[in-house]
């Protein structure tokens, strides 16, 4: 992953510490329609899928660190575009991130579950995801997949 990707938000989160010691939690919330063409990975079909995300987020800064949490919660349905087969999938993630604004590391860390539920003859999936993406005091972006699964039914 390069580190061009995550340095800007750090940063971003380094300059809005910098100038204020402490503000209280902003939060954010939103709903967002989701179109969009997927590969069920049980079925190996492709799967039309529309809904909507929900979206919350808290932000929270003191004098050394920015910590931010976000939810999203997605619920589509979705239909095969071989089999013409019905789909249900439903996602959450979260992600937690903390920000030193002093010496600009920090950590995100995220855990992402979708279940593709086939209606019919057709499998359903499990997949998981969790995994942390940390920048030192170089900065220097790592990422470290902890887990990571999919199961079919």
């Amino acid at each position: 992953m390069s580190r061009r990707l995550l340095r800007p938000a750090v940063l971003a989160l380094v300059l809005l510490t910098g100038s204020r010691p402490v503000l209280p939690a902003s939060l954010f919330h939103n709903t967002v329609s989701m179109d969009m063409t997927l590969t069920d990975s049980c079925s190996g079909e492709d799967v039309h899928f529309t809904g909507v995300a929900d979206i919350s987020a808290n932000r929270t800064i003191n004098n050394n660190q920015a910590h931010a949490f976000a939810l999203v919660n997605m619920h589509l349905t979705g239909q095969g575009l071989t089999s013409g087969a019905s789909y249900l999938l439903n996602g959450t993630g979260t992600g937690t991130q903390t920000v030193d604004n002093v010496t600009s590391t920090g950590e995100v860390t995220i855990l992402v579950t979708q279940t593709v539920i086939g209606l019919g003859a057709v499998s359903d999936a499990i997949a998981q995801v969790n995994f942390r993406i940390t920048v030192d005091a170089n900065g220097i972006v790592s990422a470290v997949f902890s887990d990571g699964r999919l199961i079919c039914n």
